[in-house]
């Protein structure tokens, strides 16, 4: 989740897929060894460079998603969660 590694991964991804850029790059969770707005920021970057149109979360808990929108410079646009009927 550092901003040159998580940049790298994009790339990476979008070579092995052959398109020029993904829809939506989700952030599953933080790193604790990096700070959130770090990560938030590589996020952010990789939206202006064009390799995704839009950027969001996975799993976060409400303090966590509007923690990481106050420090997010691009919007946002989900948090994925699962949850099923079978999920307890």
């Amino acid at each position: 989740f550092a901003p040159h590694d998580l940049e790298r991964s994009v790339k990476e991804s979008l070579a092995r897929l052959r398109l020029p850029h993904v829809d939506l790059v989700l952030l599953h969770w933080p790193n604790p060894h990096v700070p959130l707005e770090e990560t938030l920021g590589a996020l952010a970057h990789a939206r202006r460079m064009g390799l995704t149109r839009h950027i969001g979360v996975s799993n976060f808990t409400v303090a966590l998603i509007e923690q990481a929108a106050s420090l997010s410079s691009e919007p946002l646009v989900c948090n994925q969660v699962e949850y099923h009927p079978y999920l307890d």
